[in-house]
């Protein structure tokens, strides 16, 4: 347990570090509220663009379920010419249950649109 605490800290400070530095250039930003099918919830979404040239999305997930269910949550990332790309991730949560969210996209590509879907676990 003493490990695992100390690579979570090492994370949290490596995360501190790369935004301390600045290394990333925010592309696209969606305060729009999306509900999707499952009773999931998306909020203040954001799509940077790291050092290396991959897109970071990051959202605010919420669930309206009345009961806990985990899910796949599917970021779809769209460029201007239409290629696509997408980034997923596993969340489970609780009724009510909000969580904030970052998922990696491994193509290098510049999104101008972002659609959410979900697949249920």
């Amino acid at each position: 347990m003493e490990r695992l605490a100390l690579l979570v800290r090492r994370e949290a400070l490596l995360h501190d570090f790369v935004v301390a530095a600045r290394t990333e250039t925010l592309l696209l930003r969606d305060d729009a509220l999306r509900s999707l099918p499952s009773g999931i919830e998306i909020s203040a979404s954001a799509v940077t663009l790291d050092f290396l040239g991959s897109p970071i999305v990051r959202a605010r997930v919420t669930s309206r379920s009345q009961v806990a269910q985990t899910v796949v949550l599917v970021a779809e990332l769209v460029d201007a010419s239409g290629a696509r790309s997408r980034a997923s991730t596993a969340i489970a949560l609780q009724p009510g249950e909000t969580r904030s969210v970052e998922l990696l996209c491994p193509a290098r590509l510049r999104p101008i649109s972002l659609i959410w879907s979900t697949a249920p676990l």
